[in-house]
Formats: C-alpha cells, structure tokens, sequence
C-alpha cells in the first residue's frame, strides 16, 4: 500500500521514503477481536485507506473494497469474492468495488442425493453467479475497478 500510495502522491510533492506505514484498525459498531487484518486481498483496502489520510479526503460512507494491487497501480484478483459480497452487503455496505472481472463468479452449491436409507452421496454443482444480481435485494452495487486510481476517484471524496 505504502509503495503504490507513494507512487500516487508522489507526483503531488509528496512522498512516503524513508517512513514506515502501520495501520491500526478500528470501526463503529459491534467490537470484534482481530488478530490480523493481512494477505493480499487487504491491498486495495489499505491503499485506499492510506491515500485517504495522505491527500485528507475522508472515504465515502457505504463504500467496501476488495483487491490485490500491483506494482504499476493495478487492481488484481482475489478469491472468495461471494462470501465478502455477502459480509459486505449483511453490513450495510451500499457498493463493493471488485477487480476486474469479478462481478461474476463461480459457486458450488451442494447436492444431497439419497442413494438408499442411511447413505447418501452428497456433491457440489457449480453455479455462475452475478453478484449484483444476487445482491440486489440488500441494495449493494458491485462495482469492477481496474486501477487503483479508478476506485480513489469512486471511493474517496
């Protein structure tokens, strides 16, 4: 986040060398324990988050994000996107910014067939699902971001 949030501002004058960056967080609402906030996924949240503070822009309400970032600014893939959907809109979330290309995303629902009394084969079908279909209902929007810069200009105020 740091190495990308640098290269963002940077061209502004301002530059991130020679700090380090930590994040400590905390939210309204229900107090969950945390051991670690870490891995990948956590990569465009924390860039997001880290452009907010440097350029003074607070984040707008309603707005979750989920995505890897690359090196040239580039906003990857991740896995598990239906179940943080789900998280997201089970929280109020009103958009979730998605990596290109991950609006749509493969489900397995299980299948129980009884084969006779007390045994049965139990299977997983796959299943497409659009989320912003499927989440609809909650009134979230998906959104596919492809850049860094792109979900800033969506996110940030």
């Amino acid at each position: 986040a740091a190495g990308i949030a640098g290269y963002q501002v940077d061209s502004d004058g301002v530059g991130l060398a020679g700090y380090d960056v930590k994040f400590i967080v905390a939210g309204p609402g229900k107090q969950i324990r945390v051991e670690a906030i870490d891995g990948p996924s956590a990569g465009a949240a924390t860039t997001i988050a880290l452009l907010s503070v440097l350029e003074n822009r607070r984040i707008r309400e309603g707005y979750v994000i989920t995505g890897t970032v690359q090196e040239d600014g580039s906003i990857g893939p991740v896995g598990g996107v239906f179940y943080k959907a789900k998280a997201a809109a089970e929280n109020g979330a009103r958009y979730f910014l998605v990596p290109k290309g991950q609006s749509r995303v493969t489900v397995y629902e299980r299948v129980v067939q009884q084969i006779f009394p007390g045994f049965s084969y139990v299977s997983y079908r796959p299943r497409v699902v659009d989320l912003n279909e499927y989440f609809s209902s909650y009134g979230l929007t998906v959104i596919e971001v492809s850049t860094v810069e792109e979900a800033a200009s969506l996110m940030l105020e």
